[in-house]
């Protein structure tokens, strides 16, 4: 279960029996100073105690030379801990109150607001935050680990030594396709993507299907124009999860050609009665796909239903483009989209992929207009359902900056009056707590839940509002620098210590 080997020394030698029992292995005791009197079982109960106190503090000993010289800190630490309030603050945020998402968010938060003031974690925070913190930790974080932080990256072995991996060692371990791949090339498409496409050019013909699929899902997030031709090139891969992955990467590029073949498809899949009084209405013509239409599907096509199947894959990888050629303008598309909520949902997945802001502004109020998408008879598309609140959730993070508080009042008014408001509430409680304005304080003093799903509601409140608390006592930790630097500065008044805890 752990790749310590002192651990897994002390744990074979204790499953022994007594009678077979000799002392423990010489180099299970190096480093550490254990008396050498008592019995076989007492030296190893008190080496076993020691070893986990070692595991936890990460005090694991290495033979000379075998930290990497590209993590070598200074003798001295040169940030120093920092101050109690701030100190108190990460103890709050780790302590299990907040859960999901929200609490890499604040954690990684923490530590670029530390770093910039010149503070790291004190040595007992360091086990739990890397436990915690996502992967990779930011740039502007890192160095708020510290030096023991470092110091435990440089062990190729430790559990950790994704969170604080650098560009250089990236290079490493994703031209060897090692187990940290996924994180390494995530590194190099976010710090250094020229060395990242060189290596691919390098490798990609010696990697198996399993390192090239790995390296396209790390970095799908992260394309651009400059990849496509890499792209198109993995979208001929034999193995077809390869030539999946390259396509959910390519469905985030709304000028690629695969976008274009998607545009060039649309036309044909829909069916436009126009009306002089009323509406466009459209309607989905059954096509099958071809051979070289599955080149471009992000997943297998199903045993059964291969039509509707396709459907789904064109409707939403379509760039806006497509929708204003079909219908003729974007006010014209999204007068029809807003009467056929399946479409409406599946454009809408195309505009978040693509990153879309224009065609997402226009449906996002359409989305807020609705709770679900019916299943009308004879539909090709899947119904809504969570789908639904996980589309207008993509469109919602796509927009810049704060909200606007008239975007907060809609926004917690669909929560509220949808049919599961906890779980809408729950679904959309990151974007609330860091994008929300003032107004959604005044809602949530406000809020009385009822109903059945009084309690779920409550909770998904209680949770804004500390998440929210956290966020804000991160903004005021280095506020005043020269206060909280003294060893006993007083805590700012937004931090949550009672209350909190």
């Amino acid at each position: 279960m752990t790749e310590d080997w002192r651990w897994n020394d002390l744990v074979a030698h204790a499953t022994l029996g007594t009678g077979r029992r000799g002392d423990l292995p010489r180099r299970t005791l190096v480093g550490l100073d254990l008396p050498v009197d008592g019995t076989v079982e007492d030296r190893l109960l008190r080496t076993a105690a020691a070893a986990w106190a070692a595991r936890r503090t990460s005090l694991r000993p290495q033979p000379v030379g075998s930290v990497d010289p590209r993590w070598a800190a200074p003798t001295e630490e040169s940030l120093t801990v920092a101050p109690g309030p701030a100190l108190e603050l990460l103890d709050a945020i780790l302590s299990g109150l907040v859960a999901g998402p929200d609490r890499g968010a604040l954690l990684t938060r923490w530590l670029a607001e530390a770093a910039s003031a010149g503070w790291r974690i004190a040595s007992h925070h360091l086990t739990d935050v890397l436990d915690e913190v996502p992967r990779p930790v930011p740039a502007e974080a890192v160095a708020a680990v510290g030096r023991q932080g470092r110091w435990l990256a440089s062990l190729g072995r430790s559990r950790w030594a994704d969170a604080l991996i650098d560009v250089a060692t990236a290079e490493e371990q994703l031209a060897i396709g090692g187990r940290q791949r996924r994180v390494a090339a995530t590194r190099l498409w976010s710090a250094a993507p020229d060395r990242g496409h060189a290596i691919v050019s390098q490798r990609w013909g010696h990697w198996p299907a399993a390192v090239r699929t790995d390296v396209l899902e790390a970095v799908d997030h992260l394309v651009g124009p400059d990849d496509e031709a890499w792209l198109e090139a993995a979208l001929g891969d034999e193995t077809p999860r390869v030539r999946h992955a390259a396509a959910r990467a390519l469905a985030t590029l709304p000028g690629s050609r695969r976008a274009d073949r998607m545009a060039d498809r649309l036309p044909g899949m829909l069916r436009v009665e126009r009306r002089r009084l009323r509406t466009d209405t459209v309607a989905i013509v059954d096509v099958r796909p071809t051979a070289a239409d599955l080149t471009d599907a992000t997943a297998a096509p199903p045993p059964v239903g291969l039509t509707a199947w396709w459907h789904a894959q064109v409707l939403s990888a379509a760039p806006r483009r497509a929708w204003e050629g079909v219908v003729g303008s974007l006010d014209g598309a999204v007068a029809v989209l807003g009467d056929h909520p399946l479409l409406l949902l599946a454009a809408a997945r195309a505009a978040a992929d693509q990153r879309d802001d224009t065609f997402a502004d226009r449906l996002r109020p359409l989305l807020l207009a609705t709770h679900e998408a019916p299943l009308p008879p004879g539909s090709v598309l899947p119904p809504g359902g969570d789908r639904w609140m996980e589309g207008l959730r993509d469109l919602l993070a796509l927009v810049a900056g704060p909200w606007p508080a008239a975007l907060t009042d809609e926004v917690v008014s669909w929560c509220a009056t949808h049919p599961r408001p906890g779980t809408a509430l729950g679904t959309m409680a990151t974007l609330l707590v860091t994008r929300a304005g003032p107004t959604l304080d005044d809602r949530l003093a406000t809020a009385r839940p009822s109903g059945p799903h009084a309690r779920m509601v409550a909770s998904a409140i209680d949770r804004i509002r500390l998440s929210r608390s956290l966020h804000r006592a991160i903004d005021t930790m280095t506020s005043d620098r020269t206060a909280t630097a003294e060893p006993h500065a007083t805590t700012p008044d937004t931090i949550p210590t009672g209350d909190a805890r």
